[in-house]
């Protein structure tokens, strides 16, 4: 195992482990080990490696160690912080660093249109390791009407699976533009939201993989997180990429906070 050693002329596997949004989150150390002089490999799902291909570094990506794979050290990915001596002074901030496919963003570009202002909105996350929803992480989707009644304003759904059966639930009056069935359904996990996101002029998220995804991207975001008096409030994602905190309160989730047209508080 790795644990500081001087990497000039060897090779590390580094292992993902949690979450997809984790593992976007916390490659951003990899070229820090390569600048140290090591040969990288980045044992990661097969489905993340199309978006992780933009890390600088050379970082060799892999799906499965072959059975006559040898490395000199090996590492747990979200490891690296601490093995770097990461704090907030040194967070690396080489965004963007994930990659986008310029056809899908020419595509995009073409099915959305650039009228309005655009905002992508996510409001629930998945159910965490087949067990229940993260407690006070989703937003019920009606919290976005009060953006929604401004003018000029387009709410778009980057919602996958769990959560966008709140769409046929809406008020009248209240539009959430959905995109097809075919939006990130290909091999290669949030290539279809990275070309998105490009387009949008803010994204709006609860505390799920797009927040990561579009913070490393460099895209305008605010990430929604539950109000916690006296504590320090879910900031992981927000101190992560410079992305801006938007916070709520209630047994429901219902935004609050200073006078302003969409109810929602910045911190």
């Amino acid at each position: 195992m790795w644990s500081g050693q001087d990497l000039r002329g060897r090779s590390i596997l580094v292992c993902a482990e949690q979450g997809l949004g984790d593992v976007i989150q916390f490659s951003r150390y990899l070229p820090r080990l390569a600048e140290a002089g090591a040969s990288v490999s980045l044992l990661a799902p097969d489905k993340l490696h199309e978006i992780l291909r933009g890390l600088p570094g050379k970082i060799r990506l892999i799906s499965a160690v072959a059975p006559d794979g040898r490395f000199d050290f090996r590492c747990a990915l979200m490891s690296l912080p601490h093995l770097l001596g990461a704090n907030l002074t040194n967070i690396p901030l080489s965004i963007p660093y994930l990659a986008a496919d310029p056809r899908l963003v020419v595509e995009w570009r073409q099915r959305i249109g650039l009228h309005g202002f655009r905002i992508g909105i996510s409001w629930q996350g998945n159910l965490w390791h087949g067990g229940g929803a993260i407690v006070g992480r989703s937003i019920p989707l009606i919290e976005f009407q009060p953006l929604s009644q401004i003018p000029g304003v387009r709410l778009i759904s980057l919602q996958k699976n769990l959560g966008v059966e709140q769409i046929a639930q809406l008020p009248a009056g209240m539009i959430v533009e959905t995109l097809d069935d075919n939006f990130d359904a290909g091999p290669h996990a949030f290539a279809d939201t990275v070309a998105l996101a490009e387009h949008l002029d803010l994204i709006i998220t609860c505390d799920t993989s797009i927040a990561h995804v579009a913070g490393a991207r460099g895209r305008p975001t605010w990430i929604a997180l539950k109000y916690v008096r006296n504590g320090g409030g879910c900031s992981r994602v927000a101190g992560a990429h410079g992305i801006r905190r938007c916070v709520y309160s209630g047994s429901k989730g219902a935004a609050s906070g200073a006078q302003c047209s969409a109810r929602w508080r910045l911190s």
